[in-house]
């Protein structure tokens, strides 16, 4: 098995095993991950770095799509707000200009706090989950696939 598709398959094993709170903590980790090799395959002149943040894209806009706006209201108008802004850079970065490093660092940035943001919710879901016993996952239909 080769490294890549050890990855893959750790990657597999994570999803299949996270609750959707989770889940979306997992694509956050991805989505940067992927725009630190957008960065790197744009300053070696590799054009699959649009691939990458075509990646990057789908994983914002569909994460756009999950938003509750009837229960998460204000929150979910902002984190919407958040991923058009990165979805529109993104957009924009996929064109080669000299800019795309910069729109790449700054959805990086945005991602990260979001990702610090939501593994403080997934954090506090844990501790509250061994205060009450075990919890089974929530199921809400969110599908990930790799």
């Amino acid at each position: 098995m080769t490294t890549n598709e050890k990855l893959n398959a750790y990657k597999r094993d994570r999803v299949s095993h996270a609750n959707d709170i989770e889940a979306v903590g997992l694509l956050y980790e991805e989505a940067i991950s992927k725009l630190h090799s957008a960065k790197d395959k744009f300053a070696h002149n590799d054009q699959s770095f649009k691939d990458d943040l075509i990646f990057v894209q789908k994983i914002v806009q569909g994460l756009s799509l999950i938003l509750d706006f009837k229960k998460g209201e204000e929150i979910a108008q902002n984190l919407f707000a958040i991923y058009y802004y990165i979805d529109k850079r993104l957009l924009v970065a996929r064109e080669g200009i000299r800019l795309t490093p910069v729109y790449c660092d700054e959805a990086i940035a945005m991602l990260t706090k979001l990702n610090e943001s939501w593994q403080t919710v997934i954090d506090k879901g844990k501790s509250e989950a061994a205060k009450d016993g075990p919890v089974k996952p929530a199921t809400g239909g969110l599908e990930i696939s790799i």
